[in-house]
């Protein structure tokens, strides 16, 4: 930021609404606002040397699509985001293609995002704020990934341990709308290009190679009954299964080891002990990769 850009554009018509973004030094991108012109495609260009020229680069975003804003991660060059009337948009190579970022964010328009360190949060027009939590593995998505990831394992976030309070009280009734916290623990996320054709593990180790945690996919995981607690069971929150299926999944580990044979764990507990903080490492199994994680307090 801070560097000057040439004003002119043989590709802009006079009387065109326009905002520039300078996203490094000599590159930018400028967006052009035509809909109040009943023209509503997204207009987007691109500029490697200080606007002496401007090449357009919004393929992917459909007509009807016009663009509100456009962000760099502040993480990763060439990641960007863009904000526009019907949804959001993601660019993992420096704009040349834009695909949907959308998932369950309602089709409305979108007027601004930041990325909060590794949240995405947007504002929409008429549907409250919504955030995107970690967006650590649209980081790491490269040509790389995408020519390699039969399967792929990303690189988590530094996992903070959450200690739970001696508050035992009852929880209040679900009288309000709620929207849910971010999750506790570890976030690992995976890649399965195909269904395999047999369970996949997650194991965990500790700095020294042992085991601490192991998931398949096959686990037979317990459901809580709701004649068999007091509260509403909207509370409870059951274990979730490690996905077998083609697509991006996303796993939490609670960072804890696993209770001992015969013992159940219920809403009052009690839990395995608790992973101790620093470095661990995590493999997947199918086609076998490891990634390193840090867990801390």
């Amino acid at each position: 930021m801070g560097e000057r850009y040439a004003a002119g554009s043989d590709a802009l018509e006079q009387g065109d609404a326009y905002r520039s973004v300078a996203l490094r030094r000599g590159d930018g991108v400028r967006r052009v606002d035509r809909h109040r012109l009943d023209d509503y495609q997204a207009y987007l260009y691109r500029t490697r040397d200080f606007g002496r020229s401007w090449q357009r680069v919004s393929s992917g975003i459909p007509e009807g699509s016009f663009l509100n804003c456009v962000r760099e991660d502040p993480a990763r060059k060439g990641l960007l985001y863009a904000c526009t009337e019907k949804g959001v948009y993601v660019s993992f190579n420096d704009a040349d293609d834009w695909q949907s970022l959308q998932l369950n964010l309602p089709a409305t328009s979108v007027r601004d995002l930041v990325v909060h360190e590794n949240d995405l949060v947007v504002a929409t027009f008429g549907r409250s704020f919504w955030i995107l939590d970690d967006v650590t593995p649209l980081r790491q998505i490269d040509s790389h990934v995408v020519a390699a990831a039969d399967t792929w394992l990303f690189r988590p976030q530094t996992a903070i341990r959450m200690r739970p309070t001696s508050d035992q009280g009852t929880p209040v009734p679900m009288d309000e709308s709620l929207s849910p916290n971010p999750p506790e623990g570890a976030v690992l996320d995976y890649f399965l290009k195909d269904k395999p054709s047999a369970p996949i593990q997650l194991e965990i180790f500790d700095s020294e190679g042992k085991l601490v945690r192991r998931f398949a996919s096959d686990d037979v995981l317990h459901k809580t009954n709701p004649n068999d607690v007091p509260i509403q069971v909207e509370w409870i929150r059951d274990p979730k299964p490690l996905l077998a299926e083609a697509g991006m999944h996303r796993f939490v580990w609670d960072l804890h080891y696993a209770l001992p044979k015969g013992v159940r764990s219920s809403y009052w507990g009690p839990a395995g002990p608790s992973a101790v903080p620093g470095q661990l490492h995590r493999e997947a199994h199918g086609k076998r990769q490891e990634q390193h994680a840090t867990a801390d307090d």
